[in-house]
């Protein structure tokens, strides 16, 4: 695992390194070559991409699988939204009509006990 390690970042594996260090040089190398290829790929979709469509261009961030990942991560740690509407009519049944739960939930089909 270590040689391994040290042979794609490019440095002997002798060296005073931790495991730990090794994860963290080679996870860098690896963003480092992805910048790259990223580059490439946001050059070549900008020739074919259609200003009319799109204006704005491409970007090598909008291909980074590190940058990509780290968004939908932070996406499911926080939790999107839950939102919380509710038709007019059944505020308007609740509040100015005064009709029971229950018969809210038989006129809407909704259930309000959850």
């Amino acid at each position: 695992m270590i040689r391994k390690l040290a042979g794609e970042i490019g440095i002997p594996p002798w060296g005073p390194y931790t495991l730990a260090d090794l994860f963290e040089m080679q996870e860098g190398a690896d963003f480092a070559r992805w910048n790259h290829t990223t580059a490439i790929q946001a050059t070549l979709a900008n020739t074919v991409r259609d200003p009319k469509k799109r204006k704005k261009p491409f970007s090598g961030r909008e291909f980074h699988p590190h940058i990509l990942y780290a968004a939908a991560e932070r996406k499911k740690r926080e939790g999107e939204p839950k939102e919380n509407k509710v038709s007019i009519t059944i505020l308007r049944d609740i509040f100015v009509d005064g009709k029971a739960w229950n018969e809210i939930e038989t006129t809407h089909g909704i259930s309000l006990r959850e």
